[in-house]
């Protein structure tokens, strides 16, 4: 998305977040890494399977905090498994479910298309 904005419309999108974060007391930065969350979807999605919603939105505020607080990079491994002690889990549990979310990525993989098929109908 922010390849498509303006610097301009950046700033500004930034700075509506950042209103909006402290209101929330979320202190948003912005000068981390980007890249891929798809460990972090596919890690999501397990939660969900296989401890339920609870911890599951628990880890997408850890998630949350290490992404635009902490400045971390979500798509590395080692910032994945602190995440998933953070919302309460086990270093070796979290590991294990990192090591299996390469065969779950069909599952994300199949919910990428129909987001895409969704968008394209709108």
């Amino acid at each position: 998305m922010l390849g498509k904005m303006v610097p301009k419309m950046v700033q500004a999108a930034q700075t509506r977040l950042k209103r909006v974060g402290t209101a929330r007391d979320i202190k948003f930065k912005f000068g981390g890494y980007m890249g891929s969350s798809r460990f972090a979807h596919a890690l999501l999605h397990i939660m969900g399977e296989e401890k339920g919603g609870q911890i599951q939105s628990k880890l997408s505020e850890v998630l949350l905090l290490y992404q635009f607080e902490r400045e971390e990079d979500i798509s590395c491994l080692d910032t994945l498994e602190r995440s998933g002690v953070g919302a309460g889990l086990g270093e070796e549990e979290v590991r294990g479910w990192l090591a299996e979310a390469g065969p779950r990525n069909e599952v994300l993989e199949r919910n990428e298309e129909q987001q895409r098929r969704v968008r394209d109908d709108v």
